[in-house]
């Protein structure tokens, strides 16, 4: 109750309704998040979510509902994200689209995050537009979580994207810093040099009116890019 009384204090001057959902235990990082993003979903049709170790740049939120407007219908795609791994990517356009899914910020709709199977009880081990390298990269991960390794949502709805084709927007610069790299009160973000290095990105502010992609389809540059760094991050964590 003492965390409740907290919480309405400090939204007490917001200019819009709050709603709050509090835990008697902890859940794990699987089960508690994506309970809290369903019940987030009973009560909207779409919107962002933020954990507690991202801090976007103020222009993330503005890229956001233009997004959610702009392809609220558009069944193809199923994610919005604020994180681009590469930090950086030159393109004409400030937005490009992915196979793959980024949680440090990101938004969704409704009907996307209810293709979400969190008890799915096998790994894809078929093609779903994944080439050799990337189905063994994302075969392992999802893998360690079903095997209880790891505890993610986020793998689980990673494999949604596959599993329905679809597609993730994903900035041209990247609009999120993740605090987890250097304050160790956060619980997910581990102490690792070389995710550090690979995974840690400075954000930065994206200009407005922005200037929209033309075809909605997978960048295979992008793509071939970002598994590149992700092979070379988990090799170094190996040998090192």
């Amino acid at each position: 109750m003492n965390d409740l009384n907290k919480f309405d204090k400090i939204f007490s001057g917001a200019k819009c309704k709050t709603k709050f959902l509090f835990r008697e235990k902890n859940l794990g990082c699987k089960y508690a998040v994506s309970g809290a993003i369903d019940w987030f979903f009973e009560n909207v049709e779409q919107g962002i979510i933020l954990e507690d170790d991202v801090l976007p740049d103020q222009s993330f939120f503005r890229f956001c509902q233009e997004m959610l407007e702009r392809y609220k219908d558009d069944k193809r795609i199923m994610s919005v994200s604020g994180y681009n791994p590469l930090g950086k990517y030159n393109m004409g356009e400030n937005y490009l689209f992915s196979k793959y899914f980024f949680c440090w910020g990101w938004a969704t709709w409704r009907r996307a995050w209810k293709k979400n199977n969190l008890e799915m009880k096998n790994y894809f081990i078929k093609n779903k537009g994944l080439n050799f390298f990337e189905r063994i990269l994302f075969s392992k991960k999802l893998q360690d979580n079903l095997s209880g390794k790891i505890s993610s949502w986020a793998i689980i709805f990673s494999h949604s994207h596959f599993e329905n084709k679809g597609l993730s927007i994903v900035p041209q610069k990247n609009l999120i810093k993740n605090l987890g790299f250097s304050d160790i009160s956060f619980t997910h973000t581990k102490e690792n040099k070389w995710d550090n290095k690979f995974l840690n990105r400075k954000p930065h502010k994206l200009k407005f009116p922005l200037t929209h992609s033309k075809k909605v389809k997978s960048n295979k540059k992008f793509s071939r890019k970002y598994i590149i760094k992700e092979y070379k991050r988990i090799i170094l964590k190996k040998l090192f």
